[in-house]
């Protein structure tokens, strides 16, 4: 199933034409996970990648509007590849907020989903410890999730959708609108055994 975003636009005879601008079901979504183990230490890692995905970046487009988007500042180009602010006020859509080819953008990605490192401290190391000898192990591990986004999105985060609209999905309505990213984060356990 293929969802794709739309925009409605004027045709001569007064009506509507609907021309895709971008799709919002992948191409293809990749997991690759690994553990490794060497003696008393494990390593967990999760790499996710998404392939051939659009995103409409609302914020950007208000950015826009407002005139404090890094696009249009024209300094640094060449006479002849400066726009006018009007041509960036055109793409807002002057009057309302309507969908517009520039502001879909590629959502693809690949995000280090997780790392986690632990350590087992085993019956043997624990008897050095006089109070910890009566326990069989005691494992300490660290997790970091969200660590990395590796992506040509220019918004914040291309991981994003919108529960409202048509589809009633985040995951097929691919809509930046101003949700916050996913959050980087670092736990840290300790698992004891008896």
């Amino acid at each position: 199933m293929t969802i794709e975003i739309c925009v409605s636009t004027g045709h001569q005879y007064g009506k509507f034409a609907r021309l895709p601008i971008g799709k919002t079901t992948p191409d293809f979504h990749l997991g690759f996970s690994t553990s490794l183990s060497w003696h008393q230490l494990s390593f967990y890692g999760l790499l996710e990648w998404v392939q051939g995905v659009s995103v409409y970046n609302v914020p950007q487009q208000w950015a826009v509007f407002r005139t404090y988007a890094g696009i249009l500042d024209q300094s640094g180009k060449p006479a002849a590849q400066q726009k006018p602010i009007g041509y960036y006020g055109w793409m807002y859509g002057l009057t309302t907020l309507t969908p517009d080819s520039y502001f879909v953008q590629d959502g693809s990605f690949a995000k280090l989903r997780e790392v986690s490192v632990s350590y087992r401290f085993g019956r043997d190391q624990l008897a050095r410890a006089g109070f910890l000898r009566s326990f069989d192990a005691i494992t300490l591990t660290l997790i970091g999730r969200n660590l990395f986004t590796f992506s040509g999105y220019k918004g914040y985060d291309p991981e994003v959708g919108s529960t409202g609209g048509e589809t009633g999905s985040a995951a097929l309505a691919r809509v930046d609108g101003y949700q916050y990213p996913n959050f980087r984060s670092f736990t840290a356990a300790v698992s004891v055994t008896y």
